[in-house]
């Protein structure tokens, strides 16, 4: 998984695992906050294709979101990159990353090879 600072997109390949790394400039975060983070078709925010809320077990300005083999999975596999748009929210209140004066910002999938099918019958 890729996270460009300058322009915040992801990249990551279909069915990767991967960790995200959120640093909380204005403070920190406390016991119970919980990090949302939603993956939307791009240019259509009302297609939600992939979100996941995190809660925060320990007070720090940092946090980290993890996403599994499954997360990265959310749509068909892809034969080549596909461009998605997501976000990240704090408390349901707070957009910490997302669409804002600079545009949204996009989540890149790269394919994956699925797993062939294996005739075991001679």
């Amino acid at each position: 998984m890729k996270f460009n600072k300058e322009d915040k997109s992801i990249e990551i390949n279909r069915g990767a695992t991967g960790t995200l790394k959120v640093t909380n400039t204005k403070g920190s975060f406390s016991i119970g906050d919980k990090l949302k983070f939603s993956i939307v078709e791009r240019g259509n925010y009302n297609n939600v294709l992939f979100q996941k809320e995190y809660e925060i077990t320990e007070e720090s300005n940092i946090a980290y979101i993890q996403l599994k083999s499954e997360d990265t999975r959310f749509c068909d596999v892809i034969s080549k990159e596909e461009i998605f748009w997501y976000e990240l929210e704090l408390n349901d209140s707070q957009n910490l990353i997302g669409y804002d004066s600079e545009k949204a910002k996009n989540f890149i999938l790269y394919p994956e090879v699925p797993n062939k099918e294996v005739n075991n019958n001679g």
